[in-house]
């Protein structure tokens, strides 16, 4: 009787239906371009101990405790670029405000006036422009504050660097042309070559487009063309500033600001938010009164953007649908709110604030659980890590 429970039993263990289970969890965090993947792996260790006949089996079910979802959907950090006391230094901090790393600091003081210039999809590397040798050269260098390379190197301003969406290539401006390269600095081609102020360029979601900027008769206008500099078209056409020109995440509209002037003799510009097809059709105004707008944003998933605007007074953060519906006002103070940047995962919004001792901010997007992450005078241009 006892050959017969045994074999049962064992036949049991090789289903996995009647184990002691011992379970040692490891973890390990990979970056990607909008969230941190989290991939649990599982050391399992099977025991079994001879009973008798009359005795209960028992499964043992293994606990797995979740991972905590950092707040914003990405890494928890956030980029940005230190103003007073932290000038000309670039940083990451965490959402909590603790743990803030100097990127650009010692031992790399000597390249002076650093900019901030774009962050890789994969949140690995950063670009950045600084005025070493007396001209402006692109400059990249990981997260960590290590590995700077120097990734154009004229006698020329090389400046506004961004990288494609896969990350493989850089679009840039070096006086006042648009080239590309790869992301290593080698392969420098140029795109225009017009003799214009071509300056802003952005690219498509699909890597295939390019928007720029084209001075127009010192009109600047939007432009487009392919990724290798073929089929340069002019989108917009109009009296003041068209630009601050981006691709929704699906690469289906374009969003852009256009200068209008408004009050008489002594008139004053003010911008407002269009919309239009990636062809340079169906113009929409999204915006349509006597006040500024600036900095507009897609979200995430294309379906909403946040932006700032006076049309309350002072400049505060607002948010609204794609098709210009449904504004709501997110901030309320005396103070000036701007610079809003979206998180990872949509629900949250970074944002410069004058309130207090100044500093960045964020929020969710109902207005919200606001936070205040740096108190440096004038921090600017956050960018949340994915």
């Amino acid at each position: 009787m006892k050959n017969i429970i045994l074999v049962f039993t064992l036949i049991w263990l090789v289903a996995g239906c009647a184990t002691a289970v011992t379970h040692t969890p490891t973890q390990m965090t990979t970056m990607t371009t909008m969230t941190t993947i989290q991939m649990l792996s599982h050391e399992f260790t099977t025991t079994f101990t001879p009973m008798p006949s009359t005795s209960t089996y028992l499964t043992a079910t293994p606990s797995i405790t979740p991972t905590p979802t950092l707040l914003g959907g990405g890494s928890g950090k956030i980029l940005f670029m230190g103003g007073g006391v932290n000038w000309n230094n670039i940083y990451v901090i965490q959402i909590d405000g603790n743990v803030k790393i100097n990127l650009t600091g010692n031992p790399f003081a000597i390249y002076l006036r650093k900019n901030f210039t774009d962050l890789s999809p994969n949140g690995k590397t950063i670009l950045f422009e600084s005025i070493n040798d007396g001209d402006s050269e692109i400059y990249q260098i990981n997260l960590d504050g290590k590995n700077l390379i120097q990734l154009t190197n004229n006698s020329t301003i090389d400046w506004l660097g961004k990288y494609s969406a896969d990350g493989k290539h850089i679009v840039f401006c070096s006086y006042d042309e648009i080239y590309t390269m790869n992301a290593d600095g080698s392969n420098i081609n140029q795109l225009t070559h017009d003799k214009i102020q071509d300056i802003s360029p952005v690219w498509s979601p699909d890597g295939n487009k390019i928007l720029y900027e084209h001075f127009l008769g010192g009109n600047p206008e939007i432009y487009q063309m392919n990724f290798d500099g073929s089929d340069q078209k002019n989108l917009t056409n109009t009296p003041g500033y068209d630009g601050f020109a981006s691709y929704s995440p699906d690469g289906s509209s374009i969003l852009y600001i256009h200068s209008i002037a408004i009050g008489g003799p002594k008139q004053t510009i003010i911008d407002q938010i269009y919309v239009m097809d990636p062809n340079g059709n169906n113009k929409r105004k999204l915006t349509n009164n006597n006040y500024d707008y600036g900095g507009p944003v897609w979200s995430p998933d294309g379906t909403r953007i946040t932006f700032y605007s006076n049309q309350d007074g002072n400049y505060e953060i607002y948010i609204m649908n794609s098709d210009g519906n449904k504004v709501s006002r997110l901030t309320r103070n005396i103070a000036a709110d701007y610079g809003p940047i979206w998180s990872p995962d949509g629900k949250w919004i970074a944002f410069i604030s004058e309130r207090g001792d100044r500093g960045i901010y964020i929020m969710d997007t109902e207005g919200n659980n606001v936070r205040q992450i740096t108190k440096g005078f004038y921090d600017n241009q956050p960018v949340w890590i994915p």
